[in-house]
């Protein structure tokens, strides 16, 4: 599967930043390649391996379904793709450090495309996109 690494350091201290990513229903108002995000978890807590979102994307693209893999509070945070039109398979994890003025925050992806070709393409696009806004 192709990996992507994308790094950035926000100017905010750890606890906060870990509280945007670890409310996983929100996932839109922060990526730009999510238009429309909810927490499908039946778990009190997102901490609970096996909590998900439901995550739609712009235009033809669809939706998917993530469920949390790996759940290390303040680390690290892991999900695995469940349902996607546009995706055969893909792994998501943050990892958070704290550096000098702020927060590292580093998401790896591990994906494979489906549509062959095209599905290739697509990828390349989406991987244009900063997954933060700022």
């Amino acid at each position: 599967m192709p990996m992507e690494k994308q790094a950035l350091t926000i100017d905010a201290p750890h606890e906060p930043v870990w509280a945007v990513l670890a409310d996983i229903g929100s996932v839109s108002e922060w990526n730009p390649v999510v238009t429309h995000s909810a927490d499908t978890s039946a778990y009190v807590s997102p901490a609970d391996l096996g909590s998900g979102r439901h995550c739609e994307l712009p235009g033809n693209m669809g939706a998917i379904d993530e469920v949390v893999t790996d759940w290390d509070k303040l680390k690290a945070m892991e999900f695995d793709i469940r349902r996607a039109k546009i995706m055969r398979e893909m792994r998501g994890r943050f990892e958070l450090a704290d550096v000098l003025g702020g927060t590292h925050v580093e998401m790896t992806s591990d994906f494979r495309m489906a549509f062959g070709p095209l599905g290739a393409l697509m990828a390349a696009t989406m991987g244009k996109r900063s997954w933060l806004r700022t």
